[in-house]
């Protein structure tokens, strides 16, 4: 038989692990396994810390899935799951380890990349990114090819706010599906 001891150390380490799971679960998006919104949020603030205090550059991507409804409209929701998790995979694998992915709603992602140096490099991954993306894939004996806009927001180049710097990243984002390159980077209007 246990003794009071083992029964109340082995009731702590279960509520540890429930309560790092929990934790885990609310700041995990669910289909794609990507940080969600609010851990993001978090990472962005805490990285425009570093970023003032190191004197650093960082970017925040907003990234959209073009034409998404099209695909859930005409191959269903199951296969714009996996069109969503696929672009998920593609994301995480091609930025560093020490940026960050997030699912940020629907078919929209932001990236917070780190420690830039300068904006045409920024440009550059983008534009690279673009492309990975856009690699065709096999779905189900299916070819799909998809393709995503980038708007490009900079700290401290634009803002410092995070708010704000999300705000600039979307709009660019809009900018970025009227342009061939898909790609755009947050001008301030004069």
């Amino acid at each position: 038989m246990k003794s009071d001891l083992a029964t109340v150390r082995d009731n702590l380490r279960l509520s540890q692990q429930t309560e790092k799971a929990s934790r885990h679960s609310a700041l995990t998006d669910a289909l794609t396994g990507l940080s969600n919104r609010m851990a993001f949020d978090q990472a962005l603030s805490h990285a425009l810390l570093q970023a003032q205090r190191h004197n650093w550059s960082l970017a925040v991507l907003f990234i959209d899935v073009d034409k998404f409804k099209h695909i859930n409209d005409t191959y269903g929701h199951d296969t714009g799951d996996k069109v969503l998790i696929t672009v998920a995979k593609r994301l995480t694998a091609f930025v560093r380890n020490e940026d960050i992915v997030s699912r940020w709603g629907g078919d929209e992602f932001v990236c917070l990349l780190r420690e830039i140096k300068l904006e045409s490099d920024v440009i550059q991954l983008a534009a690279k990114l673009v492309d990975h993306i856009a690699e065709d894939f096999s779905l189900n004996e299916l070819m799909l090819n998809i393709r995503i806009s980038i708007g490009i927001a900079i700290s401290p180049q634009h803002t410092e706010s995070a708010d704000l710097l999300l705000k600039y990243a979307d709009s660019a984002m809009y900018v970025a599906k009227t342009t061939p390159l898909r790609i755009a980077v947050y001008k301030a209007l004069s």
